[in-house]
C-alpha cells in the first residue's frame, strides 16, 4: 500500500508492521512521518469522510474515522491491497 501510494498527490500512508492509516488533504499529500493527530492536515478528517463512503462502495471498509488505524491481516491478499491502493487513487481527484 506505502509503495503504491507513494508520490500520490492528495494522499498518505503511514505503516507500522501490519497497522496503516490513510490520510488525505484536498491541498496536497501529507508529509510523512506523521507522528501525532497534530501533524495532520486541517482538511483531513473532512477528506478522509469524502473517501469513505465510495471505498465502502467499492468493497473496502476501512475505519469509519480518519484518526483510526487500518490492520492487515494473513487473510489479506496482495490482489486486496493493490485493489484498495487503485480505489484510493481513482478518488484523491475528488477531495474538495
Amino acid at each position: 500500500l506505502e509503495n503504491a501510494l507513494r508520490g500520490a498527490s492528495h494522499l498518505s500512508v503511514q505503516r507500522c508492521d501490519s497497522l496503516f492509516w490513510v490520510c488525505a488533504s484536498a491541498s496536497g499529500a501529507p508529509p510523512l512521518p506523521m507522528r501525532t493527530t497534530a501533524a495532520f492536515p486541517a482538511d483531513a478528517g473532512r477528506c478522509y469522510t469524502q473517501l469513505f463512503h465510495p471505498l465502502l462502495d467499492r468493497g473496502y471498509y476501512l475505519a469509519p474515522s480518519g484518526f483510526e488505524v487500518g490492520f492487515l491481516a494473513a487473510s489479506h491478499t496482495e490482489a486486496h491491497v493493490d485493489g484498495l491502493a487503485a480505489a484510493l487513487l481513482s478518488l484523491q481527484a475528488t477531495l474538495k
